[in-house]
């Protein structure tokens, strides 16, 4: 900041660092996650409920840790009971 002079926020957007609070995107990556691990949804809703973490953590992993954990974690539960 003090070589930029730029406000925190300024280098959080211009750096791309903001984290993602869009449903419809983290939906679609949870969607996407759900789709390639057919074996793990099979799993989960065979009672295996430990992998709802994994789940969150494979959303964040293609978001490269932008997206809100909370939010995915809301959505893929959501996604897993239909």
């Amino acid at each position: 900041m003090e070589e930029t002079h730029r406000t925190p926020r300024e280098i959080v957007q211009s750096e791309g660092l903001a984290r993602v609070n869009d449903d419809t995107a983290i939906r679609q990556v949870c969607q996407e996650v759900l789709a390639e691990n057919p074996k793990e949804v099979a799993s989960y809703k065979a009672g295996k409920t430990t992998l709802a973490a994994w789940f969150v953590g494979q959303v964040m992993r293609k978001m490269r840790g932008k997206a809100d954990p909370s939010l995915a974690r809301s959505i893929l539960e959501d996604l897993l009971k239909g």
